[in-house]
């Protein structure tokens, strides 16, 4: 786990082999770039969510959510003005 180049910012990818990586990738996207325009913040971590679950992994998918509902108001709320353009 590396913060600074997986696709799920301080988390893992993956594990067990399956991955969510392409899942985290455009999470962060929704977050910090105009690909979110438009949506809440419950809804793109809902998304986020999904798609993990559709990875065959319920348990990481509620971990994810729960922390992305918990502790990620500040990215957010940084990319604002990006996001909104």
């Amino acid at each position: 786990m590396n913060c600074n180049t997986n696709k799920c910012t301080c988390w893992f990818d993956g594990w067990f082999g399956k991955s969510w990586a392409e899942c985290c990738d455009t999470h962060d996207k929704e977050y910090m770039t105009p690909a979110g325009k438009g949506m809440t913040k419950s809804n793109v971590d809902n998304k986020l969510f999904k798609c993990v679950r559709s990875k065959g992994c319920l348990l990481m998918a509620a971990v994810m959510w729960l922390g992305n509902k918990s502790f990620s108001w500040y990215y957010w709320n940084k990319y604002k003005e990006i996001r909104n353009g």
